[in-house]
């Protein structure tokens, strides 16, 4: 007697119970995670829009993972600049992870993603 059959209503049939795979995140719980991450600042210390930072690439990886679990599609493209993995979501927000970004921050790993017509980035912090 498995525990799905313990579970399963004795009145009902199983053929009507219908097993959920488990939902990524949506485009609103992304962004709340990513508004919650500390912002990076312009030459005048003032914080820039829409650009975030983490402390460093292992903290970087993490914060992938926690925005893409359960995606629903990837692809991997690479080019000159490097390698770029495009996670989809659920409600088909796309969430990119580049091997590269640019000369002025330090050409690391990138997370980017664009929610509401609006570029988020998410930097390793170079401690400028």
């Amino acid at each position: 007697y498995s525990k799905i059959e313990q579970i399963i209503d004795k009145n009902k049939n199983k053929k009507d119970v219908k097993i959920l795979k488990p939902q990524s995140l949506s485009r609103e719980e992304v962004l709340e995670i990513i508004k919650n991450l500390k912002k990076a600042l312009n030459l005048n210390g003032k914080p820039r829009s829409r650009i975030y930072l983490v402390k460093n690439e292992k903290e970087l990886m993490a914060l992938w993972e926690k925005l893409t679990k359960n995606f629903k599609k990837e692809k991997i493209e690479t080019n000159e600049k490097g390698t770029r993995i495009t996670r989809v979501l659920d409600d088909g927000t796309n969430i990119h992870l580049r091997s590269y970004s640019s000369k002025q921050s330090g050409n690391t790993p990138t997370i980017d993603t664009k929610i509401n017509g609006k570029d988020y980035k998410i930097h390793i912090d170079k401690g400028t």
